[in-house]
Formats: structure tokens, C-alpha cells, sequence
């Protein structure tokens, strides 16, 4: 799953196993919550934007305002989660982390999926105004 590493509290546990099995130059792609967005969902939306409300802190458990997600599958078949929550890791987190690892940045982007014309509060508004998902590439060192 593309986005794991916001269901587990520490990722640097992962980061380790990452690195224990990749070659030298070998490849990592990450995709995670851009933690600077996480707090916020579109059920938030306030008249002006969507408010993050939590401090920036390592680890620290976010919950949602909905009680449960609903998540298509590629069949388009919808998957109901009770309860959602998720762990911010914060970008010196994972960076440092990875950097730390002996892995090499090689790209990084922000992915701003949805529509900023949508009405707002609607999740394709949401996604436009937040870029709620980070994606970064990674080499392994020599």
C-alpha cells in the first residue's frame, strides 16, 4: 500500500528493513500524507480554507472528523474503514531519516490531485488547495 507508512507510529524501523534489502543504487519510492496537510479533510472546510489544527509533532495520531472512510478499489468496488487514524511523520522525520540511511534524494513531488474550481469542501477541492501526498524517489549509496 502506497501510503502504509502513515499507519505505523515510527517509520524508521522501516526505513532500516529499506535499506537492508536494496542493493547498492537500487530504487525506493515513497508515498506518504504530507504531514503539513494531514490534520485538515474536507469536512473541515470553514468558509476560507481548511484549517490545520494540531502542532507538527513526530508520531502524533491524527484522527479524522469523518468515523469511517470509503475506499475504491480498482474493481471500483468500495471498501468501508471504521475509525480511521493515521501518524504524522514530520518532513526532517523522514528526510533526515532516509538521508541518515544512506539513501540519496533524487526527485520529490507534491501530488495536488482534484479540481480547484470544485465546490468547496468537496474532496476534489480539498485535494487541489492542500496537496495532500508527498512522492519521493531514493537511491540506495554504494
Amino acid at each position: 500500500h502506497a501510503f502504509s507508512l502513515n499507519f505505523i507510529p515510527d517509520p524508521l524501523p522501516v526505513f532500516n528493513e529499506v535499506r537492508r534489502v536494496l542493493r547498492p543504487g537500487g530504487q525506493y519510492r515513497l508515498q506518504h500524507h504530507n504531514p503539513l496537510a494531514m490534520d485538515a479533510d474536507e469536512e473541515r472546510w470553514d468558509g476560507y480554507g481548511y484549517p490545520v489544527r494540531t502542532p507538527q509533532i513526530q508520531g502524533q495520531e491524527i484522527t479524522f472528523a469523518s468515523d469511517e472512510w470509503e475506499i475504491e478499489q480498482e474493481d471500483a468496488t468500495v471498501v468501508r474503514v471504521v475509525g480511521p487514524h493515521e501518524f504524522r511523520h514530520t518532513l526532517p522525520t523522514v528526510l533526515n531519516g532516509l538521508c541518515q540511511r544512506g539513501f540519496v534524494l533524487q526527485a520529490v513531488r507534491e501530488d495536488p490531485v482534484g479540481d480547484p474550481d470544485a465546490a468547496p469542501g468537496s474532496w476534489a477541492h480539498y485535494c487541489a488547495v492542500t496537496c495532500p501526498w508527498l512522492t519521493s524517489w531514493w537511491q540506495a549509496a554504494n
